[in-house]
């Protein structure tokens, strides 16, 4: 349980990082403008870094959730639900 609360914690904190970097802040305000192939790749790449990130910490702070007992509302449990139906395609709806 150890490990799962630093991994969190790591995660927390490269997300942070993440969201703080000057040059995808930089990017993402001169978006509507027209972006070089390179600033674009980096674009992409960062944006789905993010996204990779928040759903590892999610994930991660559910796990935690479940051992320390607490409480889901019906809308967390659904989108339990159906992060099992995304990793494990056999798992049928009863």
């Amino acid at each position: 349980m150890t490990v799962l609360r630093e991994r969190a914690a790591r995660l927390k904190k490269e997300l942070d990082a993440a969201n703080d970097d000057g040059r995808y802040r930089n990017l993402s305000f001169i978006a509507c403008g027209n972006l070089t192939r390179g600033c674009r790749r980096y674009l992409q790449r960062h944006t789905e870094k993010i996204c990779r990130l928040q759903r590892d910490y999610e994930l991660c702070r559910r796990i935690l959730r479940i051992i320390d007992g607490e409480t889901f509302s019906l809308e967390e449990m659904d989108k339990c639900r159906i992060e099992i139906m995304h990793r494990y395609p056999q798992y049928e709806v009863r």
